[in-house]
Protein backbone atom coordinates (compact mmCIF):
# COMPACT_ATOMS: atom_id res chain seq x y z
CA UNK A 1 0.00 0.00 0.00
CA UNK A 2 2.88 2.38 0.70
CA UNK A 3 4.18 1.84 -2.82
CA UNK A 4 0.72 2.42 -4.32
CA UNK A 5 0.12 5.59 -2.30
CA UNK A 6 3.64 7.02 -2.57
CA UNK A 7 3.75 10.48 -4.17
CA UNK A 8 7.19 9.65 -5.59
CA UNK A 9 8.21 6.87 -7.98
CA UNK A 10 9.38 3.86 -5.97
CA UNK A 11 10.62 0.30 -6.43
CA UNK A 12 8.35 -2.39 -4.95
CA UNK A 13 10.26 -5.59 -4.14
CA UNK A 14 8.21 -8.73 -3.55
CA UNK A 15 10.77 -11.31 -2.48
CA UNK A 16 10.26 -15.07 -2.92
CA UNK A 17 6.75 -14.86 -4.29
CA UNK A 18 6.77 -18.67 -4.62
CA UNK A 19 6.68 -18.88 -0.79
CA UNK A 20 3.52 -16.75 -0.58
CA UNK A 21 -0.03 -18.12 -0.39
CA UNK A 22 -1.89 -18.46 -3.72
CA UNK A 23 -4.44 -15.92 -2.42
CA UNK A 24 -1.75 -13.26 -2.17
CA UNK A 25 -0.61 -14.11 -5.69
CA UNK A 26 -4.18 -13.57 -6.91
CA UNK A 27 -4.23 -10.24 -5.08
CA UNK A 28 -1.14 -9.17 -7.01
CA UNK A 29 -2.85 -9.60 -10.38
CA UNK A 30 -4.77 -6.35 -9.96
CA UNK A 31 -1.64 -4.54 -8.77
CA UNK A 32 0.42 -5.70 -11.76
CA UNK A 33 -2.25 -5.16 -14.41
CA UNK A 34 -4.00 -1.96 -13.28
CA UNK A 35 -1.63 -0.68 -10.57
CA UNK A 36 -4.46 -0.36 -8.12
CA UNK A 37 -5.74 -2.16 -5.04
CA UNK A 38 -9.39 -2.80 -4.24
CA UNK A 39 -10.32 -3.16 -0.57
CA UNK A 40 -14.07 -3.70 0.05
CA UNK A 41 -14.06 -1.48 3.13
CA UNK A 42 -12.02 1.30 1.48
CA UNK A 43 -12.83 1.06 -2.23
CA UNK A 44 -10.29 1.20 -5.04
CA UNK A 45 -6.95 2.89 -4.45
CA UNK A 46 -5.06 3.81 -7.61
CA UNK A 47 -1.32 4.33 -7.75
CA UNK A 48 -0.25 7.96 -7.78
CA UNK A 49 2.95 6.92 -9.55
CA UNK A 50 3.32 3.53 -11.20
CA UNK A 51 5.92 1.65 -9.13
CA UNK A 52 8.66 -0.49 -10.63
CA UNK A 53 7.76 -3.96 -9.33
CA UNK A 54 10.42 -6.64 -8.90
CA UNK A 55 9.41 -10.19 -7.96
CA UNK A 56 11.86 -12.96 -7.07
CA UNK A 57 11.20 -16.70 -7.04
CA UNK A 58 13.24 -19.83 -6.27
CA UNK A 59 10.73 -22.11 -8.04
CA UNK A 60 9.56 -23.68 -4.80
CA UNK A 61 6.16 -23.97 -6.52
CA UNK A 62 4.73 -23.20 -9.94
CA UNK A 63 3.36 -19.68 -10.28
CA UNK A 64 0.02 -19.06 -11.97
CA UNK A 65 -0.13 -18.35 -15.69
CA UNK A 66 -1.84 -15.04 -14.98
CA UNK A 67 1.02 -13.82 -12.83
CA UNK A 68 3.71 -15.03 -15.21
CA UNK A 69 1.97 -13.34 -18.14
CA UNK A 70 2.21 -9.98 -16.37
CA UNK A 71 5.97 -10.23 -15.84
CA UNK A 72 9.17 -10.03 -17.84
CA UNK A 73 11.40 -12.93 -16.84
CA UNK A 74 15.12 -12.89 -16.07
CA UNK A 75 16.75 -16.17 -15.11
CA UNK A 76 19.78 -15.62 -12.86
CA UNK A 77 22.36 -18.40 -12.84
CA UNK A 78 24.90 -19.10 -10.11
CA UNK A 79 27.85 -16.68 -10.19
CA UNK A 80 30.87 -17.60 -12.33
CA UNK A 81 33.79 -19.17 -10.44
CA UNK A 82 35.82 -15.97 -10.14
CA UNK A 83 32.87 -14.03 -8.73
CA UNK A 84 32.06 -16.77 -6.22
CA UNK A 85 35.72 -16.80 -5.18
CA UNK A 86 35.55 -13.03 -4.62
CA UNK A 87 32.40 -13.49 -2.50
CA UNK A 88 34.09 -16.13 -0.34
CA UNK A 89 37.19 -13.94 0.08
CA UNK A 90 34.96 -11.06 1.19
CA UNK A 91 32.61 -12.97 3.50
CA UNK A 92 35.11 -15.47 4.92
CA UNK A 93 38.37 -13.48 5.03
CA UNK A 94 40.05 -16.00 7.33
CA UNK A 95 39.95 -18.75 4.67
CA UNK A 96 43.27 -19.42 2.95
CA UNK A 97 43.62 -18.63 -0.75
CA UNK A 98 44.30 -22.26 -1.62
CA UNK A 99 41.29 -23.53 0.33
CA UNK A 100 38.98 -20.85 -1.12
CA UNK A 101 39.95 -21.82 -4.66
CA UNK A 102 39.44 -25.54 -4.06
CA UNK A 103 36.08 -24.91 -2.35
CA UNK A 104 34.84 -22.93 -5.35
CA UNK A 105 36.05 -25.55 -7.84
CA UNK A 106 34.49 -28.40 -5.85
CA UNK A 107 31.17 -26.56 -5.50
CA UNK A 108 31.10 -25.76 -9.22
CA UNK A 109 31.63 -29.45 -9.99
CA UNK A 110 28.93 -30.53 -7.55
CA UNK A 111 26.48 -28.13 -9.20
CA UNK A 112 27.22 -29.90 -12.48
CA UNK A 113 25.69 -33.10 -11.10
CA UNK A 114 21.98 -33.80 -11.51
CA UNK A 115 20.77 -32.75 -8.08
CA UNK A 116 17.34 -31.91 -6.74
CA UNK A 117 18.83 -28.74 -5.24
CA UNK A 118 22.25 -27.45 -6.25
CA UNK A 119 24.31 -25.76 -3.51
CA UNK A 120 23.66 -22.03 -3.23
CA UNK A 121 26.26 -19.34 -2.63
CA UNK A 122 25.18 -19.07 1.02
CA UNK A 123 25.80 -22.80 1.41
CA UNK A 124 29.24 -22.39 -0.17
CA UNK A 125 29.97 -19.74 2.47
CA UNK A 126 28.73 -22.02 5.25
CA UNK A 127 30.96 -24.82 3.98
CA UNK A 128 33.99 -22.54 3.79
CA UNK A 129 33.36 -21.33 7.36
CA UNK A 130 33.03 -24.90 8.65
CA UNK A 131 36.32 -25.87 6.96
CA UNK A 132 38.05 -22.90 8.58
CA UNK A 133 36.72 -23.98 11.99
CA UNK A 134 38.15 -27.45 11.34
CA UNK A 135 41.54 -25.88 10.49
CA UNK A 136 41.46 -27.46 7.04
CA UNK A 137 43.92 -26.28 4.41
CA UNK A 138 42.97 -28.75 1.66
CA UNK A 139 40.11 -31.03 0.68
CA UNK A 140 40.25 -34.80 0.89
CA UNK A 141 37.58 -37.45 0.63
CA UNK A 142 37.15 -37.98 4.38
CA UNK A 143 36.85 -34.27 5.11
CA UNK A 144 34.37 -33.66 2.29
CA UNK A 145 32.17 -36.61 3.29
CA UNK A 146 32.06 -35.42 6.91
CA UNK A 147 31.05 -31.86 5.97
CA UNK A 148 28.96 -32.51 2.87
CA UNK A 149 25.67 -31.81 4.63
CA UNK A 150 26.68 -28.15 4.77
CA UNK A 151 26.24 -28.15 0.97
CA UNK A 152 23.70 -30.83 0.13
CA UNK A 153 20.30 -30.93 1.83
CA UNK A 154 18.52 -33.94 0.30
CA UNK A 155 19.35 -37.58 1.02
CA UNK A 156 19.37 -38.71 -2.62
CA UNK A 157 21.52 -35.72 -3.58
CA UNK A 158 23.92 -36.67 -0.80
CA UNK A 159 24.22 -40.21 -2.15
CA UNK A 160 24.76 -38.94 -5.69
CA UNK A 161 27.52 -36.53 -4.63
CA UNK A 162 29.28 -39.18 -2.53
CA UNK A 163 29.21 -41.50 -5.53
CA UNK A 164 30.87 -38.80 -7.67
CA UNK A 165 33.48 -37.61 -5.16
CA UNK A 166 36.38 -39.04 -7.16
CA UNK A 167 35.32 -36.82 -10.06
CA UNK A 168 34.72 -33.83 -7.79
CA UNK A 169 38.12 -34.07 -6.09
CA UNK A 170 40.21 -34.87 -9.18
CA UNK A 171 43.24 -32.55 -9.52
CA UNK A 172 41.89 -30.03 -7.01
CA UNK A 173 45.40 -29.23 -5.82
CA UNK A 174 47.03 -28.99 -9.24
CA UNK A 175 48.52 -25.63 -10.34
CA UNK A 176 46.13 -25.44 -13.30
CA UNK A 177 43.05 -26.09 -11.17
CA UNK A 178 44.03 -23.56 -8.52
CA UNK A 179 44.86 -20.95 -11.17
CA UNK A 180 41.92 -21.62 -13.45
CA UNK A 181 39.59 -19.31 -11.51
CA UNK A 182 41.84 -16.31 -12.03
CA UNK A 183 42.49 -17.24 -15.66
CA UNK A 184 38.77 -17.46 -16.42
CA UNK A 185 38.16 -14.36 -14.33
CA UNK A 186 40.65 -12.39 -16.43
CA UNK A 187 38.90 -13.60 -19.59
CA UNK A 188 35.59 -12.37 -18.23
CA UNK A 189 37.10 -9.02 -17.21
CA UNK A 190 38.26 -8.76 -20.81
CA UNK A 191 34.55 -9.00 -21.72
CA UNK A 192 34.44 -12.63 -22.87
CA UNK A 193 31.03 -13.99 -21.93
CA UNK A 194 31.63 -17.21 -19.98
CA UNK A 195 28.88 -18.93 -18.01
CA UNK A 196 29.51 -21.09 -14.93
CA UNK A 197 28.70 -24.25 -16.90
CA UNK A 198 31.19 -23.27 -19.62
CA UNK A 199 33.87 -22.65 -17.01
CA UNK A 200 33.17 -26.10 -15.59
CA UNK A 201 33.35 -27.64 -19.08
CA UNK A 202 36.72 -25.96 -19.68
CA UNK A 203 38.12 -27.33 -16.45
CA UNK A 204 36.84 -30.83 -17.21
CA UNK A 205 38.14 -30.78 -20.79
CA UNK A 206 41.59 -29.53 -19.84
CA UNK A 207 41.85 -32.07 -17.01
CA UNK A 208 40.93 -34.88 -19.39
CA UNK A 209 43.41 -33.78 -22.07
CA UNK A 210 46.29 -33.02 -19.72
CA UNK A 211 49.27 -30.73 -20.17
CA UNK A 212 51.43 -32.75 -22.57
CA UNK A 213 50.62 -30.68 -25.65
CA UNK A 214 50.35 -26.90 -25.33
CA UNK A 215 48.41 -26.53 -28.58
CA UNK A 216 45.92 -29.29 -27.70
CA UNK A 217 45.47 -27.85 -24.22
CA UNK A 218 44.92 -24.37 -25.66
CA UNK A 219 42.45 -25.67 -28.26
CA UNK A 220 40.41 -27.40 -25.55
CA UNK A 221 40.14 -24.20 -23.56
CA UNK A 222 39.33 -22.08 -26.61
CA UNK A 223 36.61 -24.50 -27.74
CA UNK A 224 34.80 -24.30 -24.41
CA UNK A 225 35.43 -20.63 -23.53
CA UNK A 226 35.47 -18.62 -26.78
CA UNK A 227 32.27 -18.17 -28.77
CA UNK A 228 33.02 -15.12 -30.92
CA UNK A 229 35.82 -15.00 -33.52
CA UNK A 230 36.72 -11.47 -32.44
CA UNK A 231 37.59 -12.79 -28.95
CA UNK A 232 40.36 -15.15 -30.07
CA UNK A 233 43.06 -12.46 -30.05
CA UNK A 234 42.20 -11.54 -26.45
CA UNK A 235 42.11 -15.20 -25.46
CA UNK A 236 45.56 -15.75 -27.02
CA UNK A 237 47.09 -12.85 -25.09
CA UNK A 238 45.70 -13.96 -21.74
CA UNK A 239 46.55 -17.61 -22.37
CA UNK A 240 50.17 -16.66 -23.04
CA UNK A 241 50.30 -14.75 -19.76
CA UNK A 242 49.30 -17.85 -17.81
CA UNK A 243 50.68 -20.78 -19.79
CA UNK A 244 54.11 -20.03 -21.18
CA UNK A 245 55.52 -23.38 -20.03
CA UNK A 246 53.08 -26.25 -19.64
CA UNK A 247 55.75 -28.76 -18.66
CA UNK A 248 56.73 -26.56 -15.74
CA UNK A 249 53.06 -26.12 -14.91
CA UNK A 250 52.58 -29.87 -14.80
CA UNK A 251 55.55 -30.37 -12.47
CA UNK A 252 54.20 -27.91 -9.91
CA UNK A 253 54.68 -24.16 -9.72
CA UNK A 254 54.44 -21.32 -7.32
CA UNK A 255 52.82 -18.05 -8.27
CA UNK A 256 54.93 -14.89 -8.00
CA UNK A 257 53.77 -11.94 -5.98
CA UNK A 258 51.27 -9.78 -7.85
CA UNK A 259 53.16 -7.70 -10.38
CA UNK A 260 52.87 -6.93 -14.06
CA UNK A 261 55.00 -8.99 -16.40
CA UNK A 262 56.67 -7.72 -19.53
CA UNK A 263 54.13 -9.65 -21.55
CA UNK A 264 51.25 -7.89 -19.83
CA UNK A 265 52.79 -4.49 -20.53
CA UNK A 266 52.88 -5.38 -24.21
CA UNK A 267 49.13 -6.09 -24.24
CA UNK A 268 46.88 -3.80 -26.17
CA UNK A 269 45.82 -0.74 -24.23
CA UNK A 270 42.24 -1.74 -24.99
CA UNK A 271 42.58 -4.26 -22.19
CA UNK A 272 45.06 -4.85 -19.42
CA UNK A 273 44.68 -7.74 -16.97
CA UNK A 274 43.54 -6.73 -13.54
CA UNK A 275 46.16 -9.05 -12.06
CA UNK A 276 48.79 -9.26 -14.77
CA UNK A 277 50.48 -12.51 -13.89
CA UNK A 278 51.73 -15.73 -15.31
CA UNK A 279 52.89 -19.08 -14.09
CA UNK A 280 56.65 -19.23 -13.64
CA UNK A 281 58.87 -21.87 -12.20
Amino acid sequence: MQAIESPDPVVLLIDEIDKAEPEFEAFLLEVLSDFQVTVPELGTIKAKNIPLVVLTSNNARELSDGLKRRCLHLFIDFPPPDEELAIIRLKVPEVSERLAQTVVTAVQRIRGLELRKAPSVSESLDWARSLVILNADALDRELVESTLTMLVKHEKDLERVKGALDKVLTDLGSPWTSGSLEFIGDLRRAELRISPSEALDALAASTEIGLESRETFKAALATTLVKESRDYATFDRIFDLYFLDLQALGSGLRRPSARRTRASRRCSTAWRPKRASRWTS
